[in-house]
């Protein structure tokens, strides 16, 4: 699909209050504004969505497969059973945004910023998300498996009862008393790089 088509069918998504049904392949759509528009059943596929704008987007039962999100901005965007698969999406900002029933498996997210979203049955698998932000993110039966978290910040996020022993947490940024932290499971050399984190040697 060219872009002048997706601005065209943007423009009748104005009128009919979204877009279903759909799949997008190889679409370039960088640069564009998506805002205010409500996705079903669509499907991303080899698209490149860098430095798109889409606030307050809809995004139900979509599925996104290798395609770039870099530096896209999804904030208060809301997602229901969505599936994120081999996508570059390095800055992202997805700030404010609801997530629900959604999956992230085998994406590249470094300094993606998830701050103050809500995130609901949620799965990070096989990504990496290096200095990502998820502070003040509200979490509810959200899993970690075999993501790399190195240097994320999660001030102000809980992570009780999440298991992050398959994941690679070093340098990760939370408050000095560690309160995040309470209630996580972690392997036995996490809690090496916790005690670090306190000033502790491990001999």
């Amino acid at each position: 699909m060219q872009k002048s088509d997706l601005e065209q069918l943007l423009r009748f998504a104005e009128e009919d209050g979204g877009i279903q049904n759909l799949t997008l392949e190889h679409a370039e759509l960088n640069g564009m504004d998506l805002g205010n528009v409500d996705f079903e059943n669509v499907v991303f596929e080899h698209c490149r969505l860098a430095e798109c704008r889409a606030e307050k987007a809809g995004f139900y039962g979509c599925t996104f497969r290798n395609c770039d999100l870099s530096n896209a901005n999804f904030k208060d965007s809301y997602w229901k059973d969505c599936q994120v698969t081999d996508c570059k999406a390095n800055g992202l900002k997805i700030t404010e945004a609801h997530l629900k029933t959604t999956q992230f498996r085998d994406c590249t997210m470094d300094y993606a910023n998830f701050t103050e979203a809500f995130l609901e049955d949620v799965v990070f698998a096989g990504s990496r998300c290096r200095y990502a932000n998820f502070s003040q993110v509200r979490l509810k039966k959200t899993e970690f498996d075999r993501t790399d978290l190195s240097g994320a910040e999660f001030f102000r996020t809980m992570l009780r009862g999440l298991d992050l022993s398959s994941c690679e947490i070093a340098g990760i940024v939370v408050s000095d008393t560690l309160t995040e932290l309470k209630g996580a499971k972690i392997a036995a050399y996490q809690a090496a790089q916790i005690a670090e984190m306190l000033g502790m040697k491990v001999v």
